[in-house]
């Protein structure tokens, strides 16, 4: 999983400590470590190499690499299918984040950009990825795309009936949506999103899922279709109000359930 930034929060003696043993290595072990950690305690050769620039790929990993795991820097982890797939890891959780704390916040946008194409465009199991990929995206402020995957994450999960990690991964995708600048498009899929959250959490305490309901119903009735019938509009608004009657029935509030769900049907 993707590690948190936490580099820049180390205790001041700790990251001195940690910064001067990093200093002290070449400057070509250095930049290889930088692009590693932007992946977190633990990484593939692939991923860490596709940060670099082409002509630093062979040699970082031809000699740094392997040197690297020599001086107890890193540590191979496992076996793997091909070069590209061989894992590594931190020795110790403190390398990485001195690592990381190394990069200049525009270095840190960039190398998750890179991480998450990378990711995105590589290996199998895109779906079991595709959080990890949202959570890159999200670091590289590259919000649409942080949606999607996301939003690709909250739907496999839901095909596995694991709500409680759909729930999460739809919040994500709310939280980058809301970061969008505010275009009809942008205001659909949190509309959407908002509904596929509630979808796989309407049996929890409802006054959460109303609340969310409350602001869809607000965005989907101000959609420029949304008094068409049967446009997608008019059928996103009719969503939110099944689902705002289902919230209410599970709260055994029966009339005001009756009166979404005459809503939705009209």
């Amino acid at each position: 999983a993707l590690a948190e930034g936490r580099g820049d929060r180390l205790p001041e003696t700790v990251l001195g400590m940690v910064e001067a043993r990093l200093e002290a290595l070449p400057a070509e072990a250095r930049r290889l470590l930088r692009a590693a950690s932007v992946f977190g305690e633990a990484f593939s050769r692939g991923g860490a190499l596709a940060l670099l620039g082409e002509g630093e790929r062979i040699d970082a990993a031809r000699t740094w690499l392997p040197w690297l795991v020599d001086r107890e820097v890193l540590v191979r982890r496992g076996t793997a299918r091909s070069a590209v797939e061989e894992e590594y890891a931190f020795r110790h959780a403190l390398l990485r984040e001195g690592s990381y704390a190394m990069l200049t916040a525009d270095d840190r946008v960039l190398g998750h950009r890179l991480a998450a194409e990378w990711m995105a465009g590589t290996g199998s199991g895109a779906d079991a990825r595709a959080v990890i990929v949202g959570e890159h995206f999200f670091r590289a402020e590259a919000w649409d795309e942080a949606a999607r995957a996301f939003t690709r994450g909250g739907e496999a999960a839901e095909r596995l009936h694991a709500n409680v990690e759909a729930r999460l991964h739809y919040g994500r995708a709310l939280e980058a949506l809301r970061r969008m600048p505010d275009a009809v498009a942008a205001r659909r899929r949190r509309v959407d999103t908002m509904i596929a959250k509630v979808a796989v959490s309407y049996g929890d305490d409802p006054a959460p899922n109303l609340a969310l309901l409350a602001e869809a119903e607000a965005i989907a009735t101000g959609l420029p279709d949304a008094a068409t019938a049967p446009s997608e509009d008019y059928r996103r608004v009719a969503r939110v109000h099944f689902w705002m009657g289902r919230c209410h029935w599970y709260r055994n509030a029966y009339p005001e359930a009756i009166g979404y769900y005459q809503r939705t049907l009209a």
